[in-house]
């Protein structure tokens, strides 16, 4: 238990750091090898990690996003 009321954050999951970044760059060229390359995974492990945590493909995500725009 901390003291003087800390609250202790857990790291945010691969899939939240993923859409957050689609959210900044979703009007640009996104694929998989560039979101890949930007969180310093590699492409298979974003793949199955992203649909792990959501449910969701991630084009099926990043196409959701681009018509919610």
């Amino acid at each position: 238990m901390t003291g003087g009321g800390d609250i202790v954050r857990s790291p945010l999951r691969y899939s939240e750091q993923i859409m957050r970044w689609i959210e900044e760059h979703f009007a640009e060229a996104v694929s998989l090898e560039r979101i890949a390359e930007e969180m310093h995974l590699s492409r298979f492990y974003v793949s199955r990690v992203f649909r792990a945590e959501t449910g969701s493909s991630l084009s099926d995500y990043l196409a959701a996003r681009r018509m919610r725009r």
